[in-house]
């Protein structure tokens, strides 16, 4: 058993960590939430410039998009009207393949398997193409 003085003292310095460590903890932030915001970047023209989606956000013109949208920024070539505009792929002219036309030789029911003019196959067909 403590002696009385002792006794006080230990309760005494008890009580003055737990003032301490109440300090402490009034000092350190509780974690904050990070909030999510899918923002696209543009310019005057229109012309995607970056993307952010926690502060600190870059600064500029914006608009929010969902996360697929965000996550999929390459297929969109601009901000029109507070929207993204899908890039059309459009390389100026159509090919289609017509099975029978002899300007290449092709293994059977596989036209993208070509032949080259000293390679033989037994089964193989004939395509062409036209362009459009």
């Amino acid at each position: 058993m403590l002696k009385n003085g002792v006794h006080l003292n230990l309760l005494k310095s008890m009580n003055e960590l737990e003032k301490f460590l109440a300090e402490v903890a009034a000092l350190v932030d509780a974690p904050k939430e990070i909030v999510k915001e899918y923002r696209v970047f543009y310019d005057d023209n229109g012309e995607i410039i970056g993307q952010s989606m926690t502060e600190p956000h870059l600064e500029g013109s914006y608009i929010v998009v969902t996360e697929e949208e965000y996550n999929n920024i390459h297929k969109y070539a601009k901000v029109k009207d507070g929207e993204l505009k899908l890039k059309v792929f459009n390389p100026g002219y159509k090919r289609q393949l017509i099975p029978g036309v002899a300007q290449f030789t092709v293994v059977k029911n596989h036209a993208g398997i070509l032949l080259e003019q000293d390679e033989t196959y037994d089964d193989t067909e004939q395509y062409g193409y036209r362009d459009y």
